[in-house]
């Protein structure tokens, strides 16, 4: 079967669709266009479920153009703008050839956008693509290109006094816009830094701009709760152009000897935060937490008396939890240098685990003798001990792992060529859609 004889059995179970053919396609109305495109997508979806090789090329090419030509439709009428069309396109085609087919998508969106001049006409498209663009994203299971950061943050910043009149008045608009640009500032950051070619497009800049304009949004149209997380988040992304890496050792007293050691070989090229780790029960450790996530890097000195430390135990586990999905991200972030002894025995670590179990017992046992009120500290302490004793296996596991050195001198070395690497292609942001726009420069010569 072809397209054509496909069509007549289409409009069998869409009678409500017929509409003049011998139109040129310039001249079809939104509805007369969404049918068209409906058309091409069921019918590739009919070759796909019936083993039919007909898709090209070039049919794709076709679908995908009138697609464009409908979002460019929609856009100009101001009339509700539907990615489903798209999605369901990005759905048919394989991995790389979405790849390809965003960039295409980006390139006719930002060409849209500079064509239009009437602030309604432009924002229109702009609030819709902020808005379901990660969705898009996630949906057809692709990530930002490179490029988008550099030239929708561009735009922004060159049409910025028309944005003020939507900061001034709509605050949750802006709020998407600025889930967006976080969206889009974080996938910059994980693309592999092979090069440093300075800061030329500047997305982090661009972005702290937006923040400050979210800012006043939320201030101006009285969203008052929202003003200490976007100051919080702008002085995140401010922190992150500092070229020197900040590195958080967790240790005890008794490994005091060592802890200097490794920051006197690290303190020329990182900002190192120390503490040690003696905060009495009941401090607020998701406070801690925080600040220790914050850096980019945590060293931890791991002992036998480590192994024993309550808050110590607390802080690693809980880091371990946040890294379980991403085994490289963990060990890009931490380092461990272990000295402690008797893990690679079944013996030894049941004896460390009931350390622990013991400890949480002991407490346990004597909830029932002390009134309820009075009680409570002791309650929330069981339940750390408890998730400790559960937990210490997985800590245990990864220190017979080959990411930990017990080698001082080598720990040293390796630490500080993470941290010279850190230093050369840094957490700059700056360069990652540079990098890409040359790329494509590259890739099209």
């Amino acid at each position: 079967m072809t397209f054509e004889e496909f069509i007549p059995k289409w409009y069998e179970n869409h009678p409500l669709a017929k509409f003049d053919e011998d139109d040129h396609l310039s001249n079809k109305s939104v509805s007369d266009l969404i049918t068209l495109i409906a058309q091409k997508l069921d019918w590739i979806q009919f070759c796909s479920e019936n083993n039919i090789n007909n898709i090209d090329d070039d049919f794709r090419e076709t679908l995908f153009e009138d697609i464009l030509q409908l979002l460019n439709m929609e856009a100009m009428e101001h009339s509700t703008i539907s990615f489903g069309s798209l999605i369901d396109f990005f759905k048919s085609l394989s991995k790389e050839k979405a790849d390809d087919y965003d960039l295409k998508l980006l390139s006719y969106v930002n060409e849209l956008l500079q064509s239009y001049h009437s602030f309604e006409d432009f924002y229109h498209l702009y609030s819709a693509w902020t808005s379901i663009r990660i969705y898009f994203l996630k949906e057809v299971q692709l990530g930002f290109p490179a490029a988008e950061a550099g030239w929708m943050t561009g735009f922004y910043e060159a049409r910025r006094q028309d944005f003020l009149k939507i900061r001034e008045v709509d605050f949750p608009s802006m709020k998407i816009m600025g889930n967006y640009f976080l969206e889009m500032y974080a996938s910059c950051k994980t693309i592999e830094r092979w090069a440093m070619a300075g800061d030329i497009v500047k997305i982090h800049d661009r972005v702290v701009v937006f923040l400050r304009d979210l800012l006043v949004s939320a201030r101006n149209n009285g969203y008052y709760d929202y003003e200490e997380r976007i100051k919080e988040i702008i002085e995140e992304i401010k922190a992150e152009t500092d070229s020197t890496p900040s590195v958080f050792i967790s240790y005890t007293d008794s490994d005091k000897v060592i802890t200097d050691q490794i920051e006197a070989a690290i303190s020329n090229k990182a900002r190192v935060h120390r503490d040690k780790h003696d905060v009495v029960a009941g401090v607020n450790l998701k406070n801690f937490m925080k600040s220790i996530r914050k850096q980019d890097f945590v060293i931890l000195v791991v002992s036998d008396e480590y192994l024993q430390r309550r808050n110590c135990m607390y802080e690693v586990l809980q880091l371990l939890k946040d890294y379980e999905e991403n085994e490289e991200a963990f060990w890009n972030k931490v380092k461990i240098f272990n000295i402690a002894t008797g893990i690679h025995k079944g013996i030894g670590r049941a004896k460390k685990i009931k350390y622990w179990t013991d400890a949480c017992n002991e407490i346990e046992s004597k909830l029932g003798e002390i009134p309820e009120p009075a009680s409570e500290g002791l309650v929330k302490e069981a339940k750390i001990l408890r998730y400790i004793s559960m937990e210490i296996d997985i800590l245990l596991d990864h220190l017979n792992d080959e990411f930990c050195e017990k080698d001082l001198t080598k720990f040293i070395d390796v630490t500080n060529k993470s941290l010279q690497k850190w230093a050369q292609y840094g957490n700059n942001p700056y360069t990652d859609a540079l990098l890409a726009v040359f790329q494509e420069r590259l890739n099209s010569v």
